[in-house]
């Protein structure tokens, strides 16, 4: 494997990394966007909805067979039944809103497009997903404090390890029809209760 760095905000950057050593790509999957949460439009703007077209118009360049889009499940509207496919969409969190404008900014531009809206992701590399629960936990555990969470046990939160969304990006790169979009989730039915009795396991 070759580690390029580059500003993928950057459209002569991302040239750069597509032409770098005259190898032609088969697949492009971008896994690049802002993922903190609490920043600006702007920001989000650029570096999820920008930084995705600009990507992916190097890569219908490039001819690639397959671009494969990183979005969230968070671009679902609120219901009590979990959300398929064809869900409606109402995001929210402003990360979720420009990363579902980013999904419909590429519809648009004639790719080999699948895209993935992944569950609650954890394993190795997990930032954002169940780890600052695990380090709040091991902090009121220090304190000796009770902690408790805003909203009720049953508040879904569905997971999927790391480890299958990084074979799901396979298989959509080798088979899935350009056009698909694919939730990724276990089927555990995790919500806030579950995840919470773990922690209580642990700490």
């Amino acid at each position: 494997v070759e580690f390029m760095q580059g500003n993928l905000t950057s459209a002569a950057s991302i040239a750069k990394c597509f032409n770098e050593g005259g190898v032609k790509f088969d697949y492009c999957v971008n896994f690049a966007a802002e993922t903190k949460y609490g920043q600006s439009e702007a920001v989000y703007e650029e570096k999820v909805l920008d930084l995705a077209r600009k990507c992916a118009d190097e890569a219908k360049r490039h001819g690639v067979k397959k671009f494969v889009h990183f979005s969230t499940a968070q671009v679902y509207a609120e219901g009590k039944k979990p959300s398929d496919e064809n869900g409606a969409t109402e995001p929210w969190t402003q990360l979720a809103k420009y990363s579902l404008m980013a999904e419909e900014a590429l519809k648009k531009m004639d790719l080999p497009l699948v895209i993935l809206r992944p569950a609650v992701v954890y394993g190795p590399g997990d930032v954002s997903g169940v780890s600052p629960r695990l380090i709040v936990a091991a902090v009121y555990k220090h304190l000796g404090k009770k902690m408790k969470f805003m909203w009720s046990s049953d508040l879904a939160l569905h997971t999927v390890h790391v480890d299958d969304v990084a074979a799901a990006v396979w298989v959509a790169c080798e088979k899935a029809k350009p056009g698909s979009t694919f939730n990724l989730a276990d089927e555990n039915g995790t919500n806030q209760g579950s995840i919470n009795t773990i922690l209580e396991k642990i700490f």
